[in-house]
């Protein structure tokens, strides 16, 4: 099993030689969050340890033999009545000490009207993504672990198909005295095996690329007061993940009049902030959690001119009992609405 792992990160190495990001790839779908949780604090968090499965499965090296048996339907509410989600089981293998885990990520576009050039109604057609994914998790001493997934995804447009393999591989030190959590990841390493268009269209179609990406997760559980705080470092692949707008060379002076600079500013300090996600869990007794999280990147490249509002903020709650958990999550991308997120882990 240990040089499985070494083989996906040896393969994760050389698909970050071409690494892209922002609609650049197929399947982007993969990079959206799934758990509940996430999603109210940021939308990443590899290295926050809670016993919840919807973060776990994202992060393999984070599943340990707490997890045996636990079942989780994360469901989240989109724009326009798009649906994402997944549905995850893990199991403890007590022979090789090792938890596996099950899950199908589903993302449905709906249904669509398909009308001709002058507007006459054709019927209507559907889109949707799929990956289903398996992976593990085992501890390698009393600090470290690792785990590994493996997926294959689908994607349906109107008559077009595609498929891809891709896989994940986490390394995680957790220290419960202290603690902390930390975790390094590389997610969605892989290759396109057929592509959209076919051979009709083009000789030979080109194939596309998987939204790769590498982070590094830090946790802390503060000693003395109920909050544990969550920071993300992702698309550490890449230093610029700034969009080149060119109204951002465009001044206005005190008459009114707009300058264009010939001299394109560096935006050091932007670029670096859109690599981090904070977010913070609070304890309210045994049974309720509240999060907060807060995404640069995602405000930064969805805000308005005009107003800002809550874009780029997440939040919610938690309720756990012994038998269940349920979480719900608010996440706002754009002013006039946000995204809901309902989730329901319990034993099987």
């Amino acid at each position: 099993m240990k040089k499985t792992f070494l083989s996906i990160f040896l393969l994760a190495i050389v698909q970050l030689t071409k690494a892209q990001i922002g609609a650049q790839n197929a399947f982007e779908f993969l990079r959206m969050p799934v758990s509940t949780r996430a999603i109210a604090m940021g939308g990443l968090m590899p290295a926050f340890t809670n016993q919840d499965l919807s973060l776990a499965v994202a992060t393999p090296s984070l599943l340990d033999k707490n997890y045996d048996r636990n079942f989780t339907v994360n469901q989240e509410i989109m724009f326009a009545g798009i649906l994402h989600g997944q549905t995850a089981y893990a199991k403890y293998y007590e022979p090789w000490q090792t938890t596996f885990v099950g899950n199908i990520q589903y993302l449905n576009y709906g249904n669509f009207k398909r009308t001709d050039e002058t507007g006459a109604n054709e019927g209507h057609f559907g889109a949707q993504e799929m990956a289903l994914q398996a992976g593990f998790g085992r501890s390698l001493n009393k600090l470290f672990s690792y785990g590994a997934n493996a997926k294959f995804i689908y994607a349906y447009y109107d008559g077009l198909y595609s498929t891809a393999v891709a896989a994940d591989l986490s390394v995680s030190y957790k220290d419960t005295a202290k603690k902390v959590v930390m975790t390094f990841q590389i997610v969605n390493v892989g290759a396109q095996l057929k592509p959209f268009y076919p051979r009709q269209y083009y000789e030979e179609p080109a194939l596309d690329y998987i939204p790769t990406d590498v982070r590094f997760s830090v946790s802390k559980r503060l000693p003395h007061l109920p909050l544990a705080f969550h920071i993300t470092a992702h698309h550490l692949q890449q230093f610029n993940i700034r969009y080149n707008n060119p109204a951002d060379n465009v001044s206005t002076n005190l008459f009114g009049q707009d300058t264009v600079s010939t001299v394109g500013k560096k935006y050091i300090g932007d670029k670096i902030f859109r690599h981090f996600i904070i977010g913070g869990e609070l304890y309210l007794g045994k049974h309720l959690t509240v999060q907060l999280g807060y995404n640069n990147l995602r405000r930064q490249e969805l805000k308005t001119t005009a107003r800002n509002g809550m874009i780029g903020f997440s939040c919610g709650f938690h309720i756990t009992t012994k038998r269940f958990d349920f979480g719900y999550s608010h996440a706002w991308y754009y002013l006039p609405s946000a995204t809901n997120s309902l989730s329901l882990s319990f034993l099987i």
